[in-house]
């Protein structure tokens, strides 16, 4: 059925009308089968669960790249009549093709046949005629010559929680790495790629699959390459999930990198820099400079002057320039490394008050640092020029 007419039907079971909002969600959830609606509209009347339903239809298919594969379901979406019904379908399934199922519902609702070749451990004649009757059966059905799809969002959420939790947790590692290996092949081969946005969308897959085997150091490095991928294709809020993404795993680990903790907080900053988001950006940014110790000069200068201009662009001059004093305070006067046997330095606190802008003494800088020098002096510029201060 369609959208109104599964409106319709649904409203013809209940004694007030289902809103538009509630209309959108059981199609979405049902997909137009009547006897799915029937199922749904009639268990979440007895079980008073309707209201449940006002969450309204999701986002698109780009939101879903960070999103886990299988949500965790609403109360009241698959009556247990439709579960028993789905359940008894998938039992008359040979043990080969529910294990191939299983695999195929952890890849997706629509999934390629490479990429399930390269997650299975069966021979490729054995996974054909599996697949073969998964199509006979109307568990799938074929899209092209290299992708299939679950003939219903449902079967695919019912054959996936059948499965034991090591189970999935396996499946969802094969996969991540027969996306992994596929899109490594991709990339050397020049070959066209598998979506329009093919880093975005195969790094967001492989990290939430690696996310849902319980791998958070690769799903982590993913993530990472998913945001920069959506930065550089200015799908910002893609970008921003990613990242906020990456760093809670990253912060849910025994021993977080401090290094990676520092890098992620710096790009995010950086990106909501981009966005005008500058107070959540400074908050990134000294998030950032936690994770560094007061010895790595260009590090500490670079974060207090990044600092110093989300208060610029705030117009709050003296703020900005205590940072940027800060940062040629880290530049012109490193603190020395301890000795051996010395305290490990602490992580760089910035210094209160300002100081007078400083002349470097010595020829000897690397170039990095005299461009962190340079990068800090136009900055100061900039508050001098907005202050008429010429």
């Amino acid at each position: 059925l369609a959208v109104d007419e599964t409106g319709v039907l649904a409203n013809s079971l209940a004694q007030d009308p289902f809103s538009a909002r509630q209309q959108a969600f059981i199609f979405q959830e049902t997909e137009g089968n009547p006897l799915f609606i029937v199922e749904m509209v009639r268990d979440a009347l007895e079980r008073g669960t309707v209201d449940e339903w006002n969450v309204g239809a999701t986002g698109d298919e780009t939101d879903a790249q960070f999103a886990p594969v299988v949500a965790s379901p609403i109360p009241g979406r698959l009556s247990p009549k439709v579960h028993g019904l789905i359940q008894a379908r998938l039992a008359e399934l040979s043990s080969s093709a529910r294990e191939i199922a299983v695999t195929a519902a952890t890849i997706g609702r629509v999934f390629s046949y490479t990429v399930l070749a390269g997650a299975i451990a069966h021979p490729e004649e054995q996974l054909v005629q599996s697949l073969d009757e998964l199509c006979q059966r109307r568990i799938v059905r074929e899209r092209s010559a290299d992708l299939y799809e679950f003939t219903h969002d449902k079967l695919r959420e019912v054959t996936y929680n059948s499965a034991s939790a090591a189970r999935r947790r396996l499946a969802h590692k094969t996969a991540a790495q027969s996306l992994e290996q596929l899109s490594r092949q991709l990339s050397r081969g020049g070959d066209k790629p598998i979506a329009d946005r093919p880093q975005l969308v195969a790094s967001g897959q492989i990290a939430n699959h690696y996310e849902l085997a319980g791998l958070s150091d690769k799903a982590v490095y993913f993530y990472q390459q998913a945001a920069v991928a959506a930065h550089q294709l200015s799908a910002n809020q893609d970008a921003l999930r990613a990242y906020r993404r990456a760093i809670a795993l990253l912060n849910s680990t025994a021993t977080p990198d401090a290094a990676l903790v520092m890098e992620l907080h710096e790009q995010l900053g950086d990106l909501l820099c981009t966005l005008s988001d500058y107070a959540e950006a400074r908050a990134n940014f000294a998030q950032a400079l936690m994770q560094v110790l007061p010895t790595t000069a260009l590090l500490c200068a670079r974060l207090h002057r990044k600092i110093g201009s989300t208060w610029r662009e705030e117009y709050h001059y003296a703020q900005a320039m205590q940072f940027y004093n800060a940062a040629l305070r880290a530049l012109l006067h490193p603190v020395t490394p301890p000795q051996e046997g010395e305290p490990s330095a602490q992580p760089w606190v910035p210094a209160a008050g300002a100081s007078a802008v400083e002349r470097p003494e010595r020829e000897s800088h690397s170039p990095a640092w005299w461009a962190e020098w340079l990068q800090i002096q136009l900055e100061i510029d900039l508050v001098h020029y907005w202050l008429a201060e010429t």
